[in-house]
């Protein structure tokens, strides 16, 4: 391993990216009933389904946050602390590229988002790898790279549950869930070492009810995941000026306009 500029083992980063897509690949042969819960509220009939898929992708995304750990156990500069903050995005990936990987049929487009997902994951993992090391030359620019990663995978995300076409009640919760996964990550990494769960917290639910109003509109995949990517990066970036002390009146300018830039570019794809 390269003392100066190290990168991850060769075999453990092919064997974790190899075992996480042929579990995505196996699962397309695989065919198992369909498991149904009913809810019954007052007036409103909910029901369920819990797919073979969904076990698939949550078993993969821990195997995908073990891994890392595995990968980054190797590093020389690896003190045991802070492990928790690479398992989020390795995780995060798997299980977004999970959702399209078990939903469309195999195909021309199903090889294509196989292998631009592989690619993905592989870029994620390099990059936890080389962060651990905060004195690394490549560290910064690294760490501008995976907030960057991180919003494209919450608009694929966004993207791929439009597709799907799924109820409320099950995007909801996905859309949630990724949020707070990537203001966790991104407030980490521009804070230096600070875990924000409250702003975090605050930013997925103000994501997620933005969601609801979106869900029933007659918007395109692309156009409702541009919408709330807007709105969550611009949500990221009024934050970190607050919680970095930075705060002005300009403060609100660079998140506005990014979220109306989003929403004009959103509007003429529609």
């Amino acid at each position: 391993m390269n003392k100066t500029n190290p990168l991850p083992d060769p075999n453990q980063l092919s064997l974790l990216t190899g075992v996480v897509l042929m579990a995505y690949a196996i699962s397309q042969y695989l065919v198992v009933p369909v498991n149904q819960l009913s809810i019954q509220l007052p007036g409103i009939f909910i029901p369920i389904n819990f797919e073979y898929r969904h076990l698939v992708t949550v078993t993969v995304s821990i195997l995908a946050a073990t891994g890392m750990d595995w990968i980054n156990s190797r590093h020389m500069r690896n003190s045991g602390n802070e492990r928790v903050q690479h398992w989020l995005l390795p995780s995060l990936t798997a299980w977004i590229i999970g959702i399209p990987l078990t939903t469309i049929p195999v195909g021309l487009t199903w090889w294509g988002v196989f292998l631009f997902g592989g690619l993905l994951f592989t870029l994620v993992i390099i990059s936890e790898f080389i962060i651990v090391d905060p004195l690394d030359p490549r560290s910064r620019i690294v760490s501008i790279g995976l907030s960057t990663l991180s919003l494209v995978l919450f608009l694929i995300l966004a993207i791929s549950v439009r597709t799907t076409g799924a109820r409320l009640y099950l995007v909801l919760p996905a859309i949630g869930l990724a949020a707070i996964l990537v203001s966790l990550r991104t407030l980490y990494l521009r804070s230096g070492s600070t875990w924000y769960y409250a702003w975090s917290f605050g930013i997925s639910i103000l994501v997620t009810e933005f969601a609801a109003g979106l869900h029933y509109l007659p918007l395109s995949p692309i156009q409702f995941g541009l919408i709330l990517v807007g709105l969550l990066y611009g949500l990221l970036s009024f934050s970190e000026s607050v919680v970095q002390k930075r705060f002005s009146n300009r403060s609100w300018f660079e998140p506005i306009i990014i979220f109306v830039i989003t929403l004009i570019f959103a509007l003429v794809l529609g």
